[in-house]
């Protein structure tokens, strides 16, 4: 198990900026937050430096809050600002991430302490984003083609929902085909390759 998963792992109150083995002599204290953007901004910002300075690095919460809100000490987890950017400023912080930095995030393993990391190249991002989402439309268009078949047009009401559906049905027989569906399945993960 790599050095940062352990530190990330420990409950201990210690409030020193946890170091990366990837980056030596780096730490999360390193980052100057610039007081001119708004709270999303700068964590959004924060978690992008995490990504260029330590790749691969999931990045606390608590972290994220202490520079979000440049506050001189780490918070703990069940501080205000830590739930607020968890609970009610993440998908604002995901929008800024992909808008400026072009970057997704990845959620930190259940067996760390809560936190995301942002994905850093290609490759993480195609692993960590793209299949899974192409996994979705695989899916989505499944869900959809099984709704399909149960829905009988000659017995609806509503001509303009009728139309629709008929006018989607090329398209969803497209998506439903088997070939495509094969296409979209997730290659099996192989860890050697790195």
């Amino acid at each position: 198990m790599r050095l940062e998963s352990e530190v990330m792992a420990s409950k201990t109150s210690n409030t020193s900026a946890p170091r990366s083995s990837r980056a030596k002599g780096v730490t999360f204290d390193d980052f100057t937050p610039d007081d001119r953007m708004s709270i999303t901004h700068r964590a959004a910002q924060f978690i992008d430096w995490c990504a260029k300075n330590m790749p691969g690095r999931f990045v606390p919460y608590t972290w994220i809050a202490k520079h979000a809100h440049i506050m001189p000490r780490v918070p703990n987890g069940n501080n205000n600002y830590v739930h607020e950017i968890r609970k009610n400023k993440m998908d604002t912080i995901k929008r800024i991430l992909w808008s400026d930095y072009n970057r997704r995030t990845v959620p930190a393993p259940r067996d760390q302490e809560p936190g995301v990391r942002a994905t850093t190249d290609a490759d993480d991002l195609t692993q960590n984003a793209y299949l899974r989402q192409t996994k979705r439309v695989a899916s989505a268009a499944q869900a959809a083609q099984d709704t399909r078949e149960k829905i009988d047009t000659s017995a609806m009401r509503n001509k303009d929902l009728k139309a629709l559906v008929e006018r989607v049905d090329p398209v969803m027989k497209q998506l439903a085909k088997a070939d495509l569906m094969k296409r979209l399945e997730l290659p099996a993960h192989n860890d050697d390759e790195d």
